[in-house]
């Protein structure tokens, strides 16, 4: 495998220009995503998890502003003109997003959505092709190829999820980003389309951004969990580390909000609100909520670096959170 990254993230930042002023709903992320590896992206609603995602793919539109560097096969995705952009989205970098609902064209047939993604991509073949292409990508995901006849009302919440999914690996990209891809699906069928995107991931050899709210679900599915809060990093580690010694207390305190068979009926939640974009604390933006506080955090920002815990990590991901109750070396990306 690989040893370079198959996206490389630097300082990103996402300001939104609203009538009160700008926002800053994603500030300073980096990180880098390896090829094969499956990374989660946890944090309470209104981090920029989503904000982030959308940044990534470049479909985020004036007056919102992005900059820093996302780096895919050496091209920076944020300098590009539009053009160059529209050949890579689907072909080298996708996203399967959160409603499958509003993202179907609800008087287009399933096989020639998968059709119009192909052609507006680069693939230029004849009709029987494509057609056989997108057929073919339907049967990747579980379903009939009659189903590519049918019309988006025609079928189930887990279908229709299923086609996205189809939409999303037509092209076989290197790295696809799962914007809560089960959030309004039930239990069964969450299992079932988190087990069709990961066959996908083993047998495309793809990198996959999964984000979501559920940290039992990142347990059981990704290599590395970062954790956002109020639009950074606070943490990113391997998810076995992650679970066993969580490092930032935000993180702590997620992982204890799992409901366990042993507090049948006792539900932990995080005390406090997150702070509005437009007003944020001084110091760390997590001490006000945080049982850990102490006298830096009100004033002095953490940086965002490596730990030097131990036992050291497994071979090949440093573990980084941004706390001062660790200390960090000189900062740099995961």
């Amino acid at each position: 495998m690989s040893t370079e990254p198959a996206l490389s993230v630097r300082d990103l930042e996402v300001t939104y220009y609203t009538d009160d002023g700008p926002v800053s709903a994603v500030n300073g992320v980096s990180f880098d995503l390896m090829p094969g590896e499956k990374l989660g992206l946890v944090g309470e609603s209104g981090s920029g998890k989503s904000t982030m995602a959308l940044a990534l793919m470049r479909l985020l539109r004036a007056p919102t502003v992005i900059s820093g560097q996302v780096l895919l096969d050496g091209e920076d995705l944020i300098g590009m003109p539009e053009r160059r952009v529209r050949q890579l989205r689907s072909s080298k970098i996708s996203m399967i997003p959160q409603g499958a609902m509003n993202s179907l064209n609800p008087v287009a047939r399933i096989e020639n959505q998968i059709i119009d993604t192909l052609e507006d991509h680069g693939t230029r073949r004849d009709k029987r092709t494509l057609l056989g292409l997108a057929r073919d990508a339907l049967e990747a995901v579980g379903l009939r190829r009659s189903v590519g006849r049918m019309y988006p009302h025609e079928l189930s919440g887990g279908m229709k999820q299923r086609v996205c999914i189809a939409i999303a690996v037509a092209m076989q990209p290197q790295v696809v980003i799962a914007d809560e891809p089960t959030s309004a699906l039930d239990v069964v069928v969450q299992r079932q389309v988190m087990d069709t995107i990961l066959k996908l991931q083993d047998e495309l050899g793809v990198a996959v951004i999964l984000i979501g709210h559920d940290m039992g679900l990142m347990a059981q599915t990704v290599d590395r969990l970062a954790v956002m809060y109020a639009g950074k990093l606070a943490e990113l580690s391997p998810i076995r580390e992650i679970f066993a010694d969580p490092l930032h207390p935000y993180t702590e305190l997620l992982i204890e909000s799992l409901p366990k068979l042993a507090d049948r009926g006792t539900f932990r939640g995080i005390p406090g609100l997150p702070p509005s974009l437009r007003s944020m604390p001084s110091g760390c933006l997590f001490h006000p909520r945080c049982p850990k506080a102490f006298d830096p955090c009100v004033d002095l920002e953490p940086a965002y670096g490596a730990t030097s815990v131990r036992p050291e990590p497994v071979e090949g991901h440093q573990r980084f959170v941004a706390c001062h109750l660790h200390q960090t070396e000189e900062s740099h990306v995961g």
